[in-house]
């Protein structure tokens, strides 16, 4: 054995430090890209919902919004559905009407006294708690303020 490296070892040792080389160049913005997302700040904004003089006692109160979305260039309508629930009239709670199981919409029905889901029988009492069914969790709350005599709640944007 000698001390020299031959032709064929150089080349082999070059190649396989220009493909790593190469590997790390492509790496660098994948992973940036990838990491991009979790490092951005998310964009919210208060939607109005409508005014708390609308929300029943002890009741809950559906309310339809909608918003601009904006993603880079595209613009689109973002609608979505909310419950309102009082019990005194100064305390309030906002709650998503998506089920915590399959993602269905739930219904608030005043003869059950529940919110129903009509994918897989799921329950929920009015604060949102799950009574029955599949449902893993209570219903979402969303943050929510009262400015003015109306209600807002704040959504991504």
């Amino acid at each position: 054995m000698t001390d020299q490296t031959t032709r064929r070892e150089f080349l082999n040792k070059a190649s396989e430090l220009l493909a790593m080389l190469i590997a790390l160049i492509l790496a660098v913005p994948l992973l940036g890209f990838s990491l991009a997302t979790i490092f951005q700040r998310r964009k919210s904004n208060w939607v109005r919902l409508g005014p708390v003089s609308e929300v029943k006692r002890g009741e809950p109160t559906r309310f339809v919004y909608s918003f601009l979305k904006e993603d880079a260039y595209l613009q689109k309508v973002e609608r979505g559905t909310v419950y309102v629930i009082t019990h005194d009239g100064r305390h309030f709670k906002v709650l998503s009407n998506i089920c915590t199981h399959a993602g269905c919409g739930v219904r608030w029905e005043k003869k059950a006294g529940a919110f129903l889901c009509p994918c897989h029988d799921g329950r929920f009492d009015i604060n949102g708690r799950v009574i029955a069914g599949p449902p893993p969790r209570p219903l979402d709350e969303i943050e929510h303020k009262i400015e003015g005599g109306f209600i807002f709640i704040k959504m991504e944007v």
